[in-house]
């Protein structure tokens, strides 16, 4: 009897162990992506043990605490594109998101350069695994004109015809390799319309991978906008790694009152899977206030 009540107990109390072993947060890594004139924004942790990709705490004082020990106040940080070192960032104190605004806030500081194109650059947490440099790819005449043909014949085939397709705007067109050299893309963002006061009409982003003197769409992001002032807009990041082999892209979506990313996978088939979507923010806009 007495050994039967000493075995419930020890099951229980293996139980109660494993319930709180089960609690504790998995050690994570974080992904950044460098917004220049707006600072540092967190996009996703990764977990190490799992290598899944997740949001930060939704509760402000927990993604407070998390980002204050994962990113000290004066951490210097690399931003990169493709591998390749582009810029500094030394970090400032994390701000919270505005009243109106949905977001897990973000770092404030100071660009070592300043970027007149603007161009978001990926920075990683000092856990993140994966290689952060690694070989990239050099623009190429061919890959502009591939760029603006395959766009060209994205739009037609969504519909768009007549005097809108004299309106089509390459906004950037950014060469890169996959697989430590073995695949060279490159990534075309476009719009329709659109202006200083107006939202483009149309938005599109090709991904498109050059297979020998064949060029294939691997991802294409398409919206139209059609006097819903939304203004979408799809923007390639950069690639990275998350292990030894670069297979991950970074894409980012916006609209007039949100900003979000997606992370995509290269699979066997040489096409990509969406692993992870979230991160950004979420405004409320002037008119619902």
């Amino acid at each position: 009897m007495k050994r039967m009540l000493l075995a419930v107990l020890c099951a229980g109390l293996t139980g109660i162990l494993t319930q709180g072993l089960a609690a504790e947060p998995l050690p994570a890594a974080s992904l950044y992506v460098a917004i220049p004139f707006e600072g540092l924004e967190p996009v996703a942790l990764l977990e190490l043990q799992s290598q899944k990709l997740k949001n930060p705490p939704e509760n402000l004082r927990e993604s407070l605490d998390y980002f204050q020990k994962n990113l000290p106040l004066g951490s210097d940080l690399e931003l990169f594109l493709n591998g390749e070192v582009k810029n500094m960032f030394y970090t400032g104190p994390y701000q919270e998101p505005a009243p109106n605004c949905r977001s897990f806030g973000s770092f404030q500081g100071k660009f070592k350069h300043a970027d007149k194109n603007l161009t978001p650059l990926l920075a990683f947490s000092a856990g993140f695994p994966g290689p952060r440099k690694f070989p990239g790819a050099y623009p190429s005449h061919h890959f502009d004109q591939q760029a603006r043909k395959m766009t060209l014949e994205a739009y037609r085939r969504h519909g768009v015809k007549g005097a809108l397709l004299n309106q089509i705007r390459i906004r950037r067109i950014t060469p890169f390799l996959m697989e430590n050299g073995a695949s060279t893309q490159f990534a075309v963002s476009s719009v329709i319309g659109g202006g200083t006061n107006a939202c483009p009409s149309h938005s599109l982003l090709l991904v498109i991978e050059k297979m020998g003197r064949r060029y294939l769409t691997r991802v294409e992001k398409y919206r139209a906008d059609l006097n819903q002032g939304k203004c979408f807009a799809f923007d390639f990041i950069s690639s990275f790694a998350t292990g030894p082999v670069v297979d991950k892209l970074l894409l980012q979506g916006t609209s007039r009152t949100a900003r979000w990313y997606e992370v995509l996978q290269r699979q066997n088939t040489g096409n990509y899977q969406t692993v992870f979507t979230g991160g950004g923010k979420n405004c409320l806009s002037k008119k619902n206030n």
